[in-house]
């Protein structure tokens, strides 16, 4: 008897949400209106509760599939690099050649507190038709489906 669902089409999770790069600056403080505050470091982070979503489940063990927007820059390739390296199947990732990839801007005070701005890429329009529609896989019946906290 064949297996039903998305173990079937090799999924046991699929993931529909956001994507971001995360620049983390080191501070003492945030600054005040019109101030300019020197940090002490800086990093990227691949970040949005999407991409998050389909890392952790692949890292537990699940089979993932990540449905997400990125735009045609370096963010959008340092994000899809960053799921592929962990085992995500990207190929429902579709690339919007007019917005930039999703970011934000995030403060961290030596004290551990944290100010964030984001810039997300609206995905409001992605459904599973774009998978289906893509040729690539389709989303089977029984697949444990993600939909992370919108700000999609």
């Amino acid at each position: 008897m064949a297996e039903r669902g998305s173990r079937a089409l090799g999924y046991d999770v699929i993931v529909c949400g956001s994507l971001h790069l995360d620049i983390v600056v080191k501070a003492p403080a945030l600054p005040r209106i019109d101030e300019t505050a020197v940090g002490s470091a800086w990093s990227q982070v691949c970040g949005g509760k999407g991409g998050n979503q389909a890392v952790q489940a692949t890292r537990a063990g699940a089979r993932t599939a990540m449905i997400g927007r990125i735009g045609n820059d370096d963010f959008g390739v340092t994000l899809q690099t960053n799921l592929q390296s962990s085992g995500v199947d990207v190929s429902c990732l579709s690339t919007d050649e007019t917005m930039g990839s999703g970011m934000s801007v995030a403060i961290l005070q030596d004290n551990g507190d944290y100010g964030a701005v984001l810039c997300p890429v609206r995905i409001r329009h992605l459904t599973h038709w774009i998978c289906k529609t893509s040729g690539r896989h389709s989303v089977g019946q029984g697949s444990w489906c993600c939909k992370t906290k919108c700000r999609i």
